[in-house]
C-alpha cells in the first residue's frame, strides 16, 4: 500500500537526498554512466512494481479457486505445472492491462522525473514547447504519445489471445 501511495517526484527527491547526498552512491543530475540511471529507473518504476505485485497477488488468489485449477488439481497434475500452466496465464490478463496502462502512464510520468534529475527528454522538450507556445512542436509530440499508446494497447490485445485460449480474434 505504500508503495503505491507514494507520488513518484517525491521519491525522486527522497531517493537523490539519500542515495546521492548523504550517502553519495549515484550521481545526483545528468548521464554520466551506467550509475546515472539507477535512481529514476527506480523512481519511475517503485510505484508501477508496487501496484503490479498486489495486482498478481490478487489475481493469482483468485484464479485458484476457480473450476479449471480445481479440474487440473482432480486429475492429479502437479502444483508446478497447475501453477505456471493454468494459474499464472488466466492471471495474467488483468496484470497485462494494468501494465499497459502503466506503459502510457510513464510517459507521463516521466516529466516530472527528468525534472527532478535534470535529464533533457521529450516531457522537459514537450513542456519547454507548451511554456513557449510552440505549437508544432506539442503537436507532434501528442500524435507520437497516440501513436505508441495506440501500439502498446495493439500489442496487449495481440498478447491476450497469445494467454487465453478462449479469446480469439477472427
Amino acid at each position: 500500500m505504500l508503495g503505491q501511495s507514494v507520488p513518484s517526484f517525491w521519491l525522486a527527491i527522497m531517493l537523490v537526498m539519500a542515495f546521492a547526498v548523504v550517502w553519495p552512491l549515484f550521481p545526483v543530475a545528468f548521464r554520466s554512466g551506467p550509475s546515472s540511471y539507477v535512481l529514476p529507473a527506480i523512481a519511475m518504476a517503485g510505484v508501477a512494481i508496487a501496484g503490479v505485485v498486489r495486482l498478481i497477488r490478487s489475481s493469482m488468489l483468485e484464479v485458484l479457486n476457480s473450476d479449471h485449477v480445481r479440474m487440473a488439481r482432480a486429475k492429479g497434475l502437479p502444483t508446478r505445472v497447475i501453477i505456471l500452466k493454468y494459474a499464472f496465464r488466466s492471471a495474467l490478463i488483468p496484470v497485462l492491462t494494468y501494465t499497459s496502462l502503466l506503459l502510457a502512464n510513464f510517459l507521463n510520468g516521466s516529466v516530472v522525473v527528468e525534472s527532478v534529475f535534470a535529464w533533457p527528454g521529450v516531457g522537459t522538450m514537450v513542456l519547454d514547447a507548451v511554456s513557449i507556445r510552440d505549437f508544432p512542436v506539442v503537436q507532434g509530440a501528442v500524435i507520437m504519445i497516440a501513436f505508441i499508446f495506440i501500439t502498446i494497447n495493439l500489442i496487449v490485445d495481440v498478447v491476450y489471445a497469445v494467454l487465453d485460449p478462449r479469446i480469439r480474434y477472427r
